[in-house]
């Protein structure tokens, strides 16, 4: 009597009087090689085309569709037909997503089986490439927030400017801090400032484009990149965040906390690296805190002496 092996592409059956797979080698071979392109990648989308390619050849279908709400993921490989069949991936009670194939024509049973036969070669490599997306993410992302973090910042802004050198276009930043941050710890604790936190986190990611990056600098500060934004264009737009901060209620605990925030301003020059439009940013932002607070300053040349050699509590 045969003895069966179970593999995850389906049975093999072994026969041990003469030793031979009762197997096709070239479907042997095939997913073989399947395996070893599936777990040469850590990239989502490349780990993916591989394995589309591969089930193609043995299954007729147009497109695929791939989501993952938890690293918020969206691939789509080709436009979407009539027909469709979807699986939620799973292995360890741990979800890897959705997967979506369609077709011009209704899926067979026997297609349906050899789909569900090769998503087992998918799941291993699949949650080894989430797991890494997850620690990239992990590296770049504010724990508390979700905004990217400082180290982020870091590879964006020296990548934003070179290109806005390069190609000769408007390229601003705001430095955003709370005010009297240290007050609402103190009178309502640091669980609510935390609130307060992730609360004007989305307040601000309310009022900026898609294209403009948001980040949680450190503490109370946050940064944003906008490309293609001249300084006019950067003040409108940390007014409006301003404005927006002013009429929220950040109702936490039951407790109507008032915020107020104070920016600062500035715009690329020819002259200027990552770190020098930074530190003008900056400057502006200190220039802010220390003639009142709660208003939005720019940068001039004339602050950046002014400012040298004094100090105020922020």
């Amino acid at each position: 009597m045969a003895t069966q092996l179970y593999q995850n592409d389906g049975k093999i059956q072994f026969n041990p009087a003469t030793d031979v797979l009762d197997v096709d080698i070239n479907d042997l071979q095939r997913t073989i090689k399947l395996a070893g392109l599936l777990h040469s990648s850590l990239e989502l989308k490349t780990v993916l085309e591989y394995f589309l390619e591969a089930a193609k050849l043995k299954v007729n279908f147009q497109s695929a569709h791939y989501q993952n709400e938890e690293l918020r993921t969206e691939l789509l490989f080709n436009e979407a037909q009539k027909h469709s069949c979807s699986y939620n991936l799973t292995i360890e009670e741990q979800s890897l997503g959705e997967i979506t194939f369609t077709a011009k024509k209704r899926f067979t049973t026997a297609n349906l089986e050899k789909i569900e036969n090769l998503l087992c070669h998918l799941i291993h490599p699949l949650r080894n490439s989430i797991l890494y997306q997850k620690a990239l993410k992990a590296a770049h992302n504010d724990a508390l927030t979700g905004l990217k973090n400082r180290g982020a910042l870091d590879k964006v802004l020296k990548r934003e400017v070179d290109i806005s050198i390069r190609h000769n276009i408007p390229l601003s930043l705001i430095v955003l801090d709370i005010d009297y941050f240290k007050s609402i710890n103190d009178q309502y604790g640091h669980a609510a400032g935390d609130k307060v936190l992730q609360n004007l986190s989305r307040c601000i990611e309310n009022e900026i484009r898609g294209c403009d990056i948001l980040f949680r600098y450190g503490g109370e500060e946050f940064v944003i990149v906008l490309t293609n934004t001249d300084l006019k264009g950067a003040e409108l737009l940390s007014e409006r965040i301003r404005h927006r901060v002013i009429n929220e209620k950040f109702l936490i605990n039951n407790n109507n906390i008032t915020v107020r925030v104070s920016l600062g301003v500035a715009e690329i020059d020819n002259n200027d690296d990552a770190e020098e439009l930074f530190t003008k940013t900056d400057t502006a932002l200190y220039e802010a805190k220390r003639s009142g607070r709660n208003q939005t300053v720019l940068f001039t040349k004339e602050m950046k002496l002014d400012l040298k050699n004094k100090s105020c509590q922020i």
